[in-house]
């Protein structure tokens, strides 16, 4: 009786295991981000202002970029990938009198990523991100009104949590700020 206990419980411990076994797999994934931040330096000095004078708010809910990420799950826990986004009307920061310069240009961002798988489970797993890379904005949005504007800078994102539904196909949400944004859902595929 002992030894079928033992045996039951040997494969009940073995099957839930089975769910959460990533190591060496890879996920692909497309999404939305809400408010994002492609120049995360100039954006969080413009907020620090703000809190100052708050009659010189530049906050901004029609800014939505779309992006195509890659992960590869070294550990169970640890995933490394990386991400290309695109904005076709972001909103540039003017450093020099902290206003915006002008509406609808196009950013094109590239960057690596990290992830720290907090708990997976079956159909569930909770998640950080973190990120850090580039954002361009191609010479097409040159402007002779704005010369001294910069066409490419240094990006970031930070993500605290993340969830993800689903096994092999799944959707996900995070919250987080930088370049994808406040809000960033989407789906992906586990390979």
């Amino acid at each position: 009786m002992k030894n079928l206990l033992l045996k039951i419980t040997f494969l009940i411990l073995l099957s839930f295991n089975g769910y959460c076994q990533d190591k060496g797999k890879s996920e692909i994934g497309i999404s939305a981000a809400i408010l994002p931040t492609e120049d995360v330096v100039n954006e969080t000095l413009v907020r620090i202002v703000d809190l100052f004078f708050p009659s010189h708010r530049h906050v901004n809910v029609d800014n939505v970029s779309v992006f195509g990420s890659y992960k590869y799950f070294v550990s169970e826990k640890i995933a490394v990938g990386g991400t290309i986004g695109y904005n076709s009307s972001a909103k540039p920061f003017n450093y020099e009198t902290w206003n915006r310069r002008y509406d609808g240009i196009k950013v094109l961002t590239v960057a690596g990523e990290g992830s720290f798988y907090y708990l997976k489970r079956r159909d569930i797993s909770l998640y950080a991100l973190s990120g850090m890379g580039y954002f361009i904005v191609p010479s097409d949005n040159d402007n002779t009104n704005y010369p001294n504007y910069n066409n490419f800078g240094i990006t970031m994102q930070l993500t605290p949590i993340g969830v993800r539904f689903g096994k092999k196909f799944g959707g996900f949400a995070e919250i987080g700020y930088g370049y994808k944004g406040l809000v960033n859902m989407g789906i992906n595929l586990k390979l």
